[in-house]
């Protein structure tokens, strides 16, 4: 069951900007807070990750699926949506 519990982890870790923050500061004790049955290669192999890649990959989810409380912050951030650029007129590459 742990993969399920990387897997809950990643979505949330993606969708939700607070959680992210408090996940790189304490990460094993978020974990036992929050439910996420993980072991410890699992815990360090989603540390791996750096929190600037989850940070870019979040700027490019659509705000319906982004934590509500936190959806207006980062709309400031977030680039224009690729299905936009292509119907602007942008081509692929």
């Amino acid at each position: 069951m742990s993969q399920k519990g990387v897997e809950r982890l990643l979505g949330r870790l993606i969708t939700d900007p607070r959680l992210r923050r408090r996940f790189f500061e304490e990460p094993a004790d978020l974990c036992v807070r929050e439910g996420y049955d993980l072991t410890t290669r699992e815990l360090e192999a989603v540390l791996n990750i750096a929190p600037g890649r989850l940070e870019q990959l979040a700027r490019y989810l659509d705000p319906k699926i982004v934590r509500a409380a936190d959806a207006d912050a980062v709309d400031a951030v977030r680039p224009e949506p690729l299905s936009s650029r292509r119907r602007a007129g942008a081509t692929r590459r």
